[in-house]
């Protein structure tokens, strides 16, 4: 018999069903079981410490997920068109404004930290900092994306 159709048994509406399933399941897994790190831009003003040292004050908020030792980047102002990112090493954080002498509002932290030494003094300049804001889900991160 030349020409002769084979079929090949099609697979059952529950198997493919089944799969399609797990595949949902684990498509929303992933969506909420995997963190992305945030950061929040604030506007900051910069006040020099001396000896390579800078500081700024953050919303408590935000400070309460910064470290000693944690890094972060300053978008300072330059002489070009296109701010200068600066990355700088947290010496310090000052939660309670009684302790500090009453800093900014009672809202905020004062943060200290450290510049490297290639870096040119940049005291009173308004700039932008990356803070850490902790992490969130990649499903809320895909919905609630910043400047969108």
């Amino acid at each position: 018999m030349e020409g002769e159709v084979v079929l090949i048994r099609p697979l059952s509406i529950t198997l493919l069903s089944g799969l399609a399933l797990l595949l949902a399941i684990a498509g929303t897994a992933v969506l909420l079981l995997i963190r992305v790190p945030d950061t929040r831009s604030i506007p900051v003003t910069i006040s020099t410490r001396g000896d390579h040292r800078i500081s700024f004050t953050v919303p408590q908020r935000l400070a309460a997920g910064l470290a000693v030792g944690d890094h972060v980047s300053i978008f300072a102002p330059s002489s070009s068109v296109e701010p200068r990112k600066r990355d700088i090493t947290i010496l310090e954080v000052r939660i309670s404004a009684a302790a500090t002498g009453g800093f900014g509002s009672s809202s905020d932290a004062l943060i200290t930290a450290a510049v490297p030494e290639s870096e040119p003094p940049f005291s009173g300049v308004r700039a932008t900092a990356d803070v850490p804001a902790g992490s969130r889900s990649l499903f809320h991160w895909l919905l609630h994306r910043e400047g969108e």
